[in-house]
């Protein structure tokens, strides 16, 4: 960031799921805005490219229409999770992320995702998404399955990219549902 004049890193972490890192800027004011970044890449910010989290959200909800259970695979700093609770406030937010020190990130978006960690509608599911959707005992569906893992290659994600998750999502979604 060019127009930054001062950057400090406010939360790092090695996890069995990848480097994890939180930076705060000093523009416009101290600490104002923040970027999650993992494994090295920039994967949320707060203060900027906030399109592509609010069109993930957004589209999928018109799509359907009135979605009531929504799974969020993937934390990441909150964003869209926070829109989707903007979008669908009265819907059942179910994100499932193995990292639990995301958690912990999403408590430092918590100005810029609304504050999802405080929201009542939100359940935090720490496991696999693999294992979640085919083991979960209450065999619930869902009307939309968001996922926001963007890796292939990285180990950690590497059962994200499979046909048995493909299918595994596919046998949770309701009749009428969606996964993007």
């Amino acid at each position: 960031m060019q127009w930054a004049e001062q950057s400090v890193s406010i939360f790092q972490q090695e996890t069995p799921e990848g480097s994890i890192q939180v930076r705060a800027y000093d523009y416009p004011e101290p600490n104002a805005n923040l970027e999650l970044i993992v494994d090295g890449e920039v994967v949320e910010r707060s203060y900027a490219h906030q399109i592509k989290p609010l069109l993930n959200a957004t589209i999928p909800c018109m799509l359907h229409g009135a979605p009531s259970r929504i799974a969020v695979i993937g934390m990441r700093a909150g964003m869209m999770a926070g829109y989707l609770n903007l979008v669908s406030e009265k819907a059942s937010l179910h994100v499932i992320e193995p990292c639990l020190q995301l958690r912990q990130v999403a408590q430092y978006f918590s100005k810029a995702n609304g504050e999802i960690m405080e929201q009542p509608n939100l359940t935090w599911h720490q496991e696999s998404p693999l294992v979640f959707m085919q083991e979960n005992q209450s065999n619930e569906s869902f009307d939309l399955i968001l996922s926001q893992q963007a890796a292939p290659w990285a180990l950690s994600q590497q059962d994200l990219f499979t046909l048995e998750f493909y299918q595994s999502c596919r046998q949770r979604l309701a009749p009428d549902g969606y996964m993007v």
